[in-house]
């Protein structure tokens, strides 16, 4: 079965709701409840599935600086329209010692922050109106590792990042369908359509980093490995509770042009690039597809009037594409 997007396990519940109210729907408005109790378990298990799969994909996608942020649209299948996912996000990074030193300890703060939002179609043809499904996710993530430079070119990233995410759903119920559902069961409300939870990290990631010349252009190849655990902490859900896990593997490629043209007294360089982006675990299924691409162009220049870890800044655009999945971004990120 195709999956639904996007963040496809938010709305893997919705459809188990739609198929039991469904077997009712002739007698709903004389209807006592519309669910049996060993429903309502079936209920709060899948949805404790869905939401930590889906806040697996959207941790990643507002603490993890290897995504990028921007505008995205996933195709919409199976009733609904298209889907569209924004990431904002800003890490910055202060590295100790000298530029040069084979060994650099760094911090790094990222504030990140996600919406989503998504059409549903009305269970009767007849409606005009759609119920409109929204989601704000926001996360604060301190990061804490060290730059290794064990060979000339090669460099080691170890890191660990602790990160707090508040996640937030909002429905509206636009159709005379869900406002007699959710009538006749307002727990669906609260605990399943218009909640939130609050949600810890732990994320060490792995960095590597490979230096070298082809046809002589400076070239990069960047690796990047991330795993992500959450728990769960407070919620307005009087139902959710959950531990999840995923892996992010980003694998970056990009060429070092000079352009012959300088800016802050420095040259700019042409990086242009492609990356591709695996998705593993939760974050998988959360997503609904298992990786994704990015080609872009970046400028790399100095800015010798900011701060050290402020100065090094790369002014990029980027075309993401995957299976029913496409977006952009432009951005500045300090190097």
């Amino acid at each position: 079965m195709k999956s639904i997007k996007p963040i496809s396990s938010f709305f893997l519940f919705l459809s188990i709701v739609c198929s039991v109210i469904f077997t009712f729907s002739p007698n709903l408005a004389s209807a006592q409840s519309i669910f049996t109790p060993e429903q309502q378990i079936e209920l709060v298990d899948t949805f404790n599935t869905s939401l930590k799969q889906g806040t697996s994909a959207l941790v990643g996608f507002s603490s993890i600086s290897s995504i990028s942020s921007g505008s995205f649209t996933f195709d919409g299948i199976d009733g609904l329209a298209d889907s569209h996912l924004d990431v904002y996000r800003v890490p910055v990074r202060y590295y100790a010692g000298e530029e040069g030193d084979s060994w650099r300890p760094f911090v790094e703060l990222v504030v990140g922050h996600v919406r989503t939002d998504l059409e549903v179609a009305p269970v009767d043809p007849e409606e005009t109106e759609r119920d409109k499904i929204k989601t704000k996710t926001t996360s604060f993530g301190f990061n804490l590792g060290t730059a290794w430079e064990y060979a000339d070119g090669f460099t080691l990233e170890p890191a660990v990042q602790a990160n707090y995410t508040h996640f937030k759903r909002i429905t509206d119920y636009n159709t005379e369908f869900t406002q007699l559902v959710v009538a006749l069961e307002p727990f669906l409300d609260r605990n399943f359509f218009n909640t939130s939870v609050d949600i810890f990290s732990v994320i060490p990631t792995l960095r590597q980093k490979v230096d070298f010349e082809v046809l002589g252009l400076n070239t990069g190849l960047d690796v990047k490995y991330n795993y992500i655990r959450n728990t769960s902490l407070n919620s307005k859900s009087q139902v959710a509770s959950f531990r999840s896990s995923a892996s992010i593997l980003q694998s970056k490629l990009n060429l070092v042009i000079p352009s012959g043209v300088e800016a802050f007294t420095d040259e700019i360089n042409l990086k242009p690039f492609f990356s591709r982006t695996d998705l593993f675990a939760d974050a998988k299924e959360g997503m609904g597809l298992s990786h994704y691409h990015e080609i872009g162009l970046g400028l790399d220049f100095t800015v010798p009037q900011l701060p050290e870890y402020l100065s090094k800044l790369e002014l990029g655009a980027g075309y993401t594409f995957g299976e029913d999945f496409q977006g952009w971004r432009v951005g500045v990120s300090f190097l």
